[in-house]
């Protein structure tokens, strides 16, 4: 997801990885935190190969419509 949203906001700043940079694979169990040592040196967890610029815009367009969506939703209740 963070990789997504980086390559459509600044595609300059995602670098390429090589295969030894993905710590886990896909047929690792899935877990719900992390520690440092689960990161790599190139600082990556988990698997950012199916990060695109298009599938960022789309997250980031779902993330602001629900922010905003849910702030304009605070302001009225406080107005009433």
């Amino acid at each position: 997801v963070e990789t997504a949203v980086m390559m459509h906001l600044y595609p300059e700043l995602v670098g390429e990885l090589s295969q030894s940079d993905l710590k886990r694979s896909l047929d690792d169990p899935v877990h719900f935190s992390w520690s440092s040592e689960d990161f790599k040196s190139a600082g990556v967890i988990g698997d950012p190969t199916q990060a695109t610029p298009e599938k960022g815009e789309v997250i980031l367009r779902f993330a602001v419509e629900k922010t905003a969506r849910l702030i304009r939703e605070i302001a009225k209740d406080e107005k009433d």
